[in-house]
């Protein structure tokens, strides 16, 4: 069985030969000028952004099936597969575990204003005469999911208990710690 990828450097990693693929070709890039040429014989190709249209598949005899590697059929013209009985298929699970890593990494940079503050570190932190120069309340995704007792959140519920501890200590009541002790520090000299 011959296997042609057509656009191999498309992909982070490249992908290892089968054990029953008898001819497999590696092609970094295809032009679509070179797809009849790269894929003639060919009795599987994949493709990630190459298109394959009506045109190459009437050119493509042997051809049975191609694999999109990614989601989406976009770059394949589906109607005249079914007219040339090539069976097409992508991979439905391509990147599910990064898109929701991101969802989530983008929910907590949101929330927590990250970006605006880290536009603020280059451009207002180094000429303020403050320690912290706030812009945008942040908020916890607690409070966004309208469970303001830090210890009710049902984020932190799994959490050890000495990590439940309200975290936003006020400063008057750091205030009344340490000046409840004042011998903690040592005086200013």
């Amino acid at each position: 069985m011959k296997v042609v990828f057509l656009d191999s450097a498309s992909l982070p990693v490249g992908l290892a030969r089968p054990a029953w693929v008898t001819d497999w070709q590696d092609r970094p890039d295809t032009t679509p000028e070179q797809v009849v040429d790269a894929a003639r014989n060919a009795d599987a190709v994949i493709t990630n952004k190459v298109r394959i249209g009506r045109a190459e598949l009437e050119q493509l005899p042997n051809l049975k099936f191609i694999c999109v590697a990614a989601t989406g059929y976009d770059c394949i013209d589906l109607a005249a597969c079914r007219d040339f009985a090539v069976t097409v298929c992508n991979v439905p699970a391509y990147s599910a575990q990064s898109v929701a890593e991101s969802v989530i990494a983008s929910i907590f940079a949101l929330r927590r204003q990250l970006f605006a503050y880290q536009a603020a570190a280059v451009r207002d932190w180094p000429g303020s005469r403050h320690f912290c120069v706030h812009r945008a309340p942040t908020l916890t995704l607690c409070q966004k999911s309208g469970a303001p007792n830090f210890r009710r959140c049902p984020l932190t519920a799994t959490l050890p208990p000495m990590f439940r501890t309200r975290q936003s200590a006020t400063i008057s009541s750091c205030w009344q710690r340490t000046s409840a002790a004042p011998n903690r520090f040592p005086p200013a000299a």
